[in-house]
């Protein structure tokens, strides 16, 4: 069976999103690689009574409580009090944990503070997490076939200890051997997150190994393959085979997977067909173009940023163009001044992206016409998009690049 485990933060600072809680994020990956499903991530405060309630609720849902954070010198760090107090057990003074931090002070040529004589108290019956990188040692509880652990919250101190000392008790303490749990992520633009579940809902069902989630983001969405499985090789062949029904369903709506960005996705491919490339933008303020610097990207020619369609005049020789922003009238206007900034900066594709955004009951909206020119063909398509000003101009960014990644693919929109 796969032990759970319940990951519990412990700290003021990161109640009050003073810092970014970056450990839970990181234990989530680390525990799920060597086969410990993390089933939740709590964060507390530096209260002792709270933090006392956290951890005996955990230990009712989990069978592990790992916890970071609250094991320092200072009058705030509550978490040795509070684990004794789960435990029923006093605090114990461990004379080779102080003689570990005097001596680690020692080194730095620091006399000990002696508030830093706290850090050699844990709860009585624990096994020491002996701690070479600081000096805030963990220890380990055992209650009633469950575990409890306190780790530093510095997270050089936390992945040391995790890697070298909490794995192999978990390992070992559930006879986990070769265990893993292993995730892939496939990333698509094109479908929202409704029209993806339509294709691959029945793929999805709960209990389901591997099983198959969704998470959308604006423009886009993560399709996760989770395996579970007794070694690495006979996870990656639950995810492949996964992997293969939905590509065989999806195409090339799938972009990229892991750390892919459509981005790199689209610049890769105008290499690949030595293609360069010319964007006139009068919506996003750049946000297409920016994404694409950031790939970084050696095929992006220029781009021409305005503040609206009538800017685009000049391109067009027509001082009396004014932008008409009904469907077929709009997407010819797109088409054509696609072609002229691809002739005019010299690059062998253009990209018009055009709309004039505005506030519709409280809402920013656009209708975004785009525009895709090369020697072959030339199509354009056209949207209406709403959202908050951030929200949208990357919507729109990405539906762009989407487009321009579907043009070189051959593929329709």
């Amino acid at each position: 069976m796969t032990p759970a485990c319940e990951i519990v933060t412990i700290g003021n600072e990161l109640l009050l999103g003073q810092i970014v809680d970056t450990n839970a994020s990181w234990l989530g990956q680390t525990l799920s690689d060597a086969g410990i499903a993390v089933a939740y991530h709590t964060t507390v405060g530096d209260r002792l009574k709270a933090i006392v309630e956290v951890l005996q609720l955990a230990l009712t849902r989990a069978d592990v409580a790992l916890c970071t954070g609250g094991i320092g010198p200072t009058e705030d760090d509550l978490t040795r009090q509070a684990a004794a107090q789960v435990a029923g057990v006093p605090l114990e003074f461990r004379q080779d944990l102080m003689d570990e931090i005097e001596g680690l002070f020692r080194r730095m040529g620091f006399r000990m503070p002696e508030n830093n004589r706290k850090q050699a108290y844990i709860p009585k019956g624990s096994s020491p997490i002996h701690n070479p990188m600081g000096t805030a040692p963990g220890f380990c509880l055992e209650l009633n076939g469950k575990m409890l652990l306190a780790l530093p919250g510095v997270p050089r101190e936390l992945k040391f200890l995790t890697r070298e000392a909490v794995l192999p008790i978990l390992k070992q303490h559930f006879s986990l051997g070769e265990k893993t749990i292993r995730s892939r992520v496939l990333k698509v633009a094109g479908l929202g997150e409704s029209a993806v579940d339509r294709q691959i809902g029945d793929l999805m069902d709960e209990g389901a190994n591997p099983s198959v989630g969704l998470l959308a983001s604006p423009g886009e969405i993560r399709i996760v393959i989770k395996a579970v499985a007794d070694s690495l090789q006979e996870a990656d062949a639950l995810m492949d085979s996964a992997e293969k029904e939905i590509r065989g369903r999806l195409g090339r709506l799938i972009y990229g997977t892991g750390d892919d960005t459509l981005e790199g996705a689209v610049e890769e491919l105008l290499r690949r067909r030595r293609r360069t490339l010319a964007i006139l933008d009068t919506v996003t303020g750049g946000a297409v173009s920016v994404r694409l610097s950031c790939a970084p990207s050696t095929q992006l020619r220029q781009a021409l940023i305005l503040s609206s369609p009538n800017g685009a005049r000049d391109l067009l020789n027509d001082p009396k163009w004014e932008f008409d922003s009904e469907e077929i009238s709009a997407r010819a206007d797109a088409e054509v001044l696609a072609q002229r900034i691809a002739e005019r900066s010299g690059a062998d594709l253009g990209l018009a992206v055009l709309g004039i955004p505005q506030v519709h009951k409280r809402e920013l909206r656009v209708d975004l016409v785009l525009g895709v020119w090369g020697p072959e063909q030339s199509r354009s398509t056209y949207y209406s998009i709403g959202g908050d000003r951030i929200t949208l101009y990357e919507r729109c960014a990405i539906i762009a690049l989407d487009n321009v990644r579907k043009w070189l693919l051959g593929v329709q929109p």
